[in-house]
């Protein structure tokens, strides 16, 4: 009979505070929804700087709907997603000017809800959801933090992608709240997501990722969904190996790349 009683009212708070919870989780999505938006129902790319760089994408994006394979019918030190990702953004738009303000659109989206996740099991509303919203704006917005306004290019913006996904793996190093539940299989695939998405679209992000994740994986207190989250790492990149078969070539397209920028003699 006591421990009944005592259940009752902790069910009876628990239930709002996940309601709660559950609400600005679906606010931190419903930002990643309009800011989509205005990325995508334009149509349009507005660029005023870095043009050079636009061009890269949409040749790449041109390139994988004439066959092509990226780092197999094409030299590139940068990951097949980034050529991808406009591609994707093509295909759903339908010409070369939505190209890639849709396919970032999709990517925000995949990072709202991964962002949900895991600010929502982890920080208050007050702190959290700021900090979503400025992750969000960093990698939506078509312009490199830090440079004038003004400066609207979608240049470099696996940059801005490796900053919003690093930071969130950062976050991720904080214990989950109490009344989130334990989430190591749903942790593990956020987790594995941001370092695969990086690893495949500017790979010296995502090694930095990897390594947090090791690091992580070494506290007893993350080394479920961490362990869990290396294992998908692993098995995807074998996946996307498979796929793709692009992978050496890839490494081999960085070492070439780097030889040519000003690397260190042997």
């Amino acid at each position: 009979m006591t421990d009944s009683a005592r259940s009752t009212p902790a069910r009876d708070h628990a239930s709002p505070e996940a309601g709660r919870r559950s609400r600005w989780r679906a606010a931190i999505i419903s930002i990643g929804f309009v800011l989509a938006g205005l990325l995508a129902l334009p149509g349009r790319t507005i660029t005023t700087k870095y043009v050079n760089d636009l061009f890269v994408f949409l040749d790449g994006a041109h390139r994988i709907w004439s066959g092509q394979v990226p780092n197999v019918d094409f030299h590139t030190s940068l990951g097949p997603l980034t050529f991808y990702i406009p591609a994707a953004g093509y295909s759903l738009s339908g010409s070369m000017g939505g190209a890639m303000p849709t396919g970032m659109a999709m990517v925000v989206l995949l990072l709202a809800v991964v962002t949900a996740e895991i600010v929502g099991s982890r920080l208050h509303e007050a702190l959290g959801l700021p900090l979503a919203v400025c992750l969000l704006l960093i990698a939506a917005a078509p312009a490199n933090p830090g440079e004038r306004i003004g400066d609207l290019t979608f240049a470099m913006f696996y940059n801005r992608l490796g900053w919003a996904s690093l930071g969130l793996l950062l976050v991720m190093y904080l214990p989950r709240l109490p009344d989130t539940g334990s989430g190591k299989v749903v942790d593990g695939a956020c987790g594995s997501f941001l370092v695969l998405l990086m690893l495949y679209t500017k790979i010296t992000y995502g090694v930095v990722e990897l390594a947090f994740l090791v690091f992580i994986a070494s506290d007893r207190r993350q080394t479920g969904w961490a362990r869990l989250a290396l294992g998908s790492v692993a098995s995807g990149a074998v996946l996307i190996e498979i796929i793709w078969g692009g992978g050496l070539n890839y490494l081999a397209d960085l070492r070439l790349a780097g030889e040519n920028s000003g690397g260190f003699p042997r």
